[in-house]
């Protein structure tokens, strides 16, 4: 019933939501990380399935959920470890596990409307894509408009501190996935050249 209330407190009273995350602290609670994290993820699986074929961006023959699994959960957990980085550099006042589970809070729009918009595109065709398109990027504003609420009201910052935040902590996760990018870069170059070497001292021994 909790988890209900906060829900829709999120979505129509993000401050009070947001501050109540932050109510008792020693009573985290992480069951409704899991269950948000678990709706985002089955939410985008039926989008696939469900969507008018002619707005479709996937094909469902040829989806890979492992993909469409990272690239829903990659970009918001590099989003809650880049922004408690930069939160604990400027005066922050909210832990790890409260901007995510913020943050999982504030995809809530997401949950709730993707799969009515899916359903509502088998009336609609392909010369509405502009329309379809258009309120999937409006439910996506809006959780991320509830991303920001979340960093200011958690962290207690003024508008122009939260949007600098919120623009720092960006430009760290496209930080972390440079340096992630260079390191599998690298190690696979590192790997084949440990293969090579492997491959001329076989032949020189058996030669």
């Amino acid at each position: 019933m909790e988890f209900l209330k906060l829900s829709l407190s999120t979505v129509f009273h993000p401050g009070e939501a947001f501050r109540y995350l932050q109510k008792d602290r020693s009573k985290f609670n992480y069951l409704p990380v899991a269950l948000l994290l678990f709706l985002i993820f089955a939410v985008r699986s039926a989008s696939i399935y469900i969507t008018h074929f002619p707005l479709a961006k996937l094909n469902p023959r040829t989806a890979n959920l492992g993909i469409e699994l990272a690239k829903l959960y990659i970009p918001v957990l590099t989003w809650v470890i880049a922004s408690y980085a930069i939160t604990s550099i400027m005066d922050g006042e909210s832990l790890l596990r409260e901007i995510l589970l913020s943050t999982c809070y504030a995809l809530i729009p997401y949950i709730v409307l993707t799969l009515p918009v899916n359903l509502l595109s088998h009336i609609m065709e392909s010369s509405q894509s502009g329309l379809y398109n258009g309120i999937l990027n409006l439910i996506s504003g809006w959780s991320v408009f509830l991303i920001f609420m979340s960093i200011k009201v958690m962290n207690q910052y003024s508008m122009k501190k939260t949007i600098l935040v919120c623009f720092l902590s960006i430009c760290t996760m496209l930080l972390i996935w440079a340096t992630i990018a260079l390191f599998f870069a690298i190690s696979s170059q590192f790997i084949n050249f440990i293969q090579e070497v492997m491959i001329e001292v076989r032949l020189k021994l058996v030669y």
